[in-house]
């Protein structure tokens, strides 16, 4: 039986780094843009930490603490995606790259992968070699992805240290 892994502290800040806080709801395709009720947004509804939920509605704001909150509860799901299609061990460090990854594609996109599939084969390298193929949205190549793979990728590759903490 696997012990439950959960994300480490390096790995909510590569979340935390990559999505930035927004207290109030926005269209991610346009995130400058100011919304209006009954607007048909053009990309998908966002809030907090990157948070696409049902939390997510034109005119809602939150808290820092409530964006938090939902945080943990949206890496929790990505925790659970990696724990159980994952079929190989998981350094801390290759744990967390991951859930930040699923936390951002999503739990199928990440089930349907090359990287898993790597990964499962026993393929790390390979499988770290697969982050920077994940960097477009809605078939645009955005430079925010890029350097939150990279990101992810390097903390993929690091080696454990005594007190599991990281900087990225």
């Amino acid at each position: 039986m696997k012990t439950r892994q959960l994300i480490n502290t390096a790995g909510i800040k590569v979340i935390k780094i990559s999505e930035t806080f927004r207290a109030e709801t926005y269209d991610d395709a346009r995130p400058n843009h100011k919304l209006k009720t009954g607007e048909i947004p053009t990309g998908t509804l966002t809030i907090g930490w990157g948070h696409t939920g049902p939390e997510a509605y034109i005119g809602n704001r939150i808290s820092p603490t409530e964006a938090d909150e939902i945080l943990e509860l949206d890496m929790g799901r990505a925790e659970r995606t990696v724990s159980t299609s994952v079929e190989n061990a998981l350094t801390s460090n290759q744990f967390s790259a991951l859930v930040s990854l699923v936390y951002n594609i999503g739990s199928e996109a990440f089930r349907k992968s090359t990287l898993l599939k790597l990964l499962n084969d026993g393929n790390y390298i390979g499988a770290s070699e697969q982050f920077k193929r994940w960097v477009y949205d809605r078939g645009e190549k955005l430079p925010g992805l890029i350097i939150r793979r990279e990101r992810e990728k390097l903390l993929f590759l690091k080696c454990e240290v005594e007190d599991g903490e990281q900087s990225v």
